[in-house]
């Protein structure tokens, strides 16, 4: 028998250990993952050089920014930072212009990928005001839909429609929720205003309070109790968020949440000097609240890590120089959401089976990835990252794949590189150089709908 690829010379994580290995491939998938010997003749035969294999990442939170602002980023030069990255699957957020709000709208977006990705994708559907555009989106089987309570007058009441129109028909479609109070964010912004408040980032820190996102959580939980429908919290960024996703848990409610790398490891006392370039929603918090992250990834109370990609001119951050509210909110992050989970292992933050299980394995089971994505396991795409956990470097902006060239965590030292990114068996990226071209990027159909969708 003649496969298609043979990987030789690397190390496997197998029960905790790195072992020495190789992986086969046939037709995109993994064939065998183990030891060297007794191995079939190969078309195409690649020298792992001793790297660490690691399944592709599968960042659930990215920004890509098409159709509409792809003076930013589009599907293509999104897909270009994911690779050298390690990153083989995305989910993209719908705000795009226009939304992606409406089965329509899903439809165009999806075949924008399917011609400019490289990375193989799925897409978050938005909601829409007209309730029966939002019940035929619903009833369509799109995997997600995110819901960004900031944006909207009465959130509660657009999240109890939702729900109910999930548990009445019975569907699978996760909630997905920017959790943020716009309420309390009004309130504390007209306080800033009366005393007229500088508009730095402090303003921001100020304006979107930590309460802002710990109400908002805590209506989430509660509308849960009564619906009981799979629901995901983005970027948790306070310690009080924790604790309440804590208990939550421990009722067996459907909730599962992620953090970024930013709210991890960056903190706002120490980046006053960044400004605009370090704003984002929610913003950063306080040291003690990174410390209740990384306690929490640590407790698997925060289930995972994604990026929150979203990607912004310079020109257009640095308009917040002087009024931080003219600045968009926004870090670029999914090239550099490996090497710096990697960095937490270095620095024995956490273990490289824990990286493992939050930035490939989690992420794929939560959103229903894993009869394809998440882990190096025979019949699954082979989505693989050859990884040198040795190399230190240097995070620089100018040097980032995707079109913004900066990123707060600009001369931050690294431990842990990708060296190479395939994707179902195809080499797209190789030390330093993009191999894989637009369009070989495919939606991803979670496991439930298969083939039998209406998109």
């Amino acid at each position: 028998m003649v496969i298609d690829l043979l990987i030789k010379n690397i190390k496997l994580l197998q029960h905790n250990r790195l072992v020495e290995g190789c992986i086969s491939v046939e037709n995109g998938r993994i064939y065998y993952i183990g030891k060297e010997t007794h191995q079939p003749s190969a078309d195409i035969i690649i020298d792992g050089q001793g790297y660490v294999a690691l399944p592709g990442a599968v960042d659930i939170h990215v920004h890509f920014r098409d159709p509409g602002r792809v003076h930013k980023e589009d599907f293509t030069t999104g897909s270009m930072a994911a690779v050298a990255g390690g990153v083989t699957t995305v989910i993209d957020m719908p705000n795009t212009i226009p939304h992606t709000n409406t089965l329509s709208r899903y439809k165009e977006k999806k075949e924008i990928g399917e011609k400019k990705a490289i990375v193989d994708f799925s897409l978050h559907a938005g909601v829409s005001e007209d309730e029966k555009k939002l019940q035929e989106l619903l009833q369509s089987n799109i995997p997600s839909i995110k819901v960004y309570m900031p944006k909207l007058d009465d959130p509660l009441s657009t999240l109890r429609y939702i729900y109910s129109l999930i548990v009445e028909n019975n569907l699978n479609t996760k909630v997905v929720i920017h959790a943020e109070d716009p309420q309390i964010i009004a309130q504390e912004k007209a306080k800033l205003e009366q005393r007229k408040a500088k508009r730095d980032l402090l303003y921001h820190y100020l304006m979107r309070t930590p309460k802002a996102e710990v109400s908002a959580v805590e209506s989430v939980i509660k509308l849960l109790r009564d619906y009981q429908a799979t629901t995901h919290l983005c970027h948790i960024s306070t310690r009080e968020s924790t604790n309440l996703i804590r208990k939550a848990k421990q009722e067996k409610l459907p909730l599962t949440s992620e953090c970024t790398p930013h709210h991890l490891l960056l903190s706002y006392p120490e980046l006053m000097n960044l400004g605009p370039i370090a704003k984002c929603d929610p913003p950063l918090r306080t040291k003690d609240d990174t410390i209740a992250i990384l306690e929490s990834l640590k407790e698997h109370i925060i289930d995972i890590i994604a990026s929150d990609h979203a990607p912004h001119t310079l020109e257009e951050k640095l308009k917040g120089e002087d009024d931080i509210t003219k600045a968009p909110s926004g870090i670029v992050g999914v090239e550099t959401l490996v090497p710096l989970a990697l960095t937490l292992v270095h620095n024995g933050f956490l273990t490289l089976a824990d990286v493992v299980e939050r930035i490939s394995t989690k992420p794929a089971q939560i959103f229903c990835l894993n009869h394809r994505k998440g882990a190096l396991k025979k019949g699954l795409d082979a989505d693989i990252m050859l990884v040198d956990l040795k190399k230190q470097w240097v995070i620089k902006g100018s040097k980032l794949h995707g079109k913004t060239k900066f990123t707060p965590f600009e001369g931050k030292t690294v431990y842990g590189k990708v060296m190479k990114t395939f994707i179902r068996g195809t080499l797209v990226y190789d030390n330093e150089k993009i191999i894989g071209k637009p369009g070989y990027g495919s939606f991803v159909y979670p496991y439930w709908i298969g083939e039998k969708h209406a998109y």
